[in-house]
C-alpha cells in the first residue's frame, strides 16, 4: 500500500539523514527552522502518496513529466526559502534528469497510433 512505501521512504531517508549529520555535524535549528522542516515534511507526505497512488494508477509515460516537475519546484523553494543556490553539479544533474525526460515523453508520443478524426 501507498502509506507503507511513504513511511518506508521517509524511514530511509531519516536514516541517512542522522548518519550524514554524524559526518558534518549538527547544530540546533531555530524555530523558524523546525517550523518549515515540518511544513516540508507534511508536503511531501501527500505529494509522495499522490505520487505512489499515480504511479500505480496511471500512465507511467505521463505521471514522469509531474514528478520532474517536482524537481523544479524543490529548486525553487531552495534557493527562495533557504537561500542555498545549487552548484553546476546539482544544474548538471537536472539538466540530464530533464532532458531524458523529455526524450522519454516524445518516444512515447512516437509509439502511439494518430488517431483520425
Amino acid at each position: 500500500p501507498a502509506p507503507v512505501i511513504a513511511f518506508v521512504t521517509a524511514t530511509a531517508a531519516t536514516a541517512l539523514g542522522g548518519v550524514l549529520s554524524a559526518v558534518q555535524g549538527w547544530q540546533r535549528p531555530s524555530p523558524l527552522v523546525w517550523l518549515l522542516l515540518v511544513a516540508a515534511a507534511a508536503f511531501m507526505t501527500v505529494a509522495h502518496l499522490a505520487s505512489v497512488t499515480t504511479i500505480r494508477n496511471g500512465d507511467l509515460s505521463f505521471s514522469a513529466l509531474f514528478r520532474s516537475t517536482a524537481m523544479a519546484f524543490a529548486l525553487v523553494l531552495q534557493i527562495v526559502v533557504f537561500n542555498d543556490v545549487p552548484d553546476a553539479l546539482t544544474w548538471a544533474g537536472v539538466a540530464l534528469i530533464a532532458c531524458a525526460t523529455v526524450g522519454a515523453l516524445r518516444h512515447e508520443r512516437m509509439k502511439r497510433p494518430v488517431a483520425l478524426a
